[in-house]
């Protein structure tokens, strides 16, 4: 079992399955048979094109989005943002380059100035991951 230290709900506690998560963090945003975290979506229908390379701008600093991962955040080291693709139609993997997609993102937790929570490590892309 993943053990919780700094984080005991919402977006950020550790998780190996749904049921470890409630409100209002009700998902684990985890890869295949690995421990993840609590996660919500914070943006659904988003449209967007992807660039010469298969990558997409996601929602701003300024998008809503955040903030709704802002509520589910109870940490208080780490930076709650509206990042990960859950979710694309059409449902290439990778992105395909110049290409329309409609995404479903939902909830991380980045590293602020490379600090997680105790319960999470930061990755080489600055996440903060179990």
């Amino acid at each position: 079992m993943v053990g919780d230290t700094s984080i005991t709900m919402g977006l950020g506690k550790t998780c190996n399955a749904p049921a470890d998560c409630g409100p209002p963090a009700q998902g684990c945003l985890a890869p295949p048979n690995q421990p993840g975290i609590c996660s919500g979506i914070c943006k659904e229908g988003y449209v967007v094109t992807t660039n010469a390379n298969g990558a997409v701008a996601l929602p701003d600093a300024n998008d809503p989005s955040h903030q709704t991962c802002a509520d589910m955040f109870s940490g208080t080291v780490g930076i709650p943002a509206c990042a990960v693709i859950t979710m694309a139609d059409p449902a290439d993997n990778p992105l395909k380059p110049n290409t329309q997609y409609t995404l479903q993102i939902a909830c991380a937790v980045l590293a602020d100035n490379g600090v997680c929570p105790d319960n999470l490590t930061v990755d080489s892309q600055g996440a903060c991951n179990p």
